[in-house]
């Protein structure tokens, strides 16, 4: 059987967070790179129903956990890591077709909160 791997990078912000240590414009400014892998925890969440153009489609949803890790650039050396459970409904679902290319079955996904929750003690805020 094949496994199929996704990976993503992206730079995403974090909404309720500002000042330059949060967006630094230059890469030498960057201190920190915090990697997050998710992978299925085993535990169902439930059958989560979402609207579209269609009609209500029903999505089975599992648990994933979370691991985040936090490396300081300069060393390489991590300075944290964090582990939680994302064990919800996703409150909304993009969809190209009017809904037809919803999954049947789906994993949790962390939230905004998050991803802030581990890294704000590491963010240095400025004035």
């Amino acid at each position: 059987m094949r496994r199929s791997i996704q990976k993503e990078y992206s730079r995403e912000y974090l909404v309720v967070r500002s000042g330059a240590a949060w967006d630094p414009q230059r890469a030498e400014d960057v201190k920190l790179l915090a990697c997050i892998t998710g992978t299925r925890s085993g535990e169902r969440v439930g059958t989560c129903r979402y609207q579209t153009d269609t009609g209500t489609v029903r999505v089975r949803v599992d648990g994933q956990r979370f691991t985040i890790d936090i490396f300081e650039l300069n060393t390489g050396t991590r300075v944290a890591r964090k582990t939680f459970d994302a064990d919800f409904c996703p409150p909304g679902l993009l969809t190209t077709d009017g809904g037809a290319d919803i999954p049947r079955q789906m994993l949790s996904t962390m939230t905004v909160d998050d991803r802030a929750a581990v890294l704000d003690p590491y963010v240095k805020r400025s004035a």
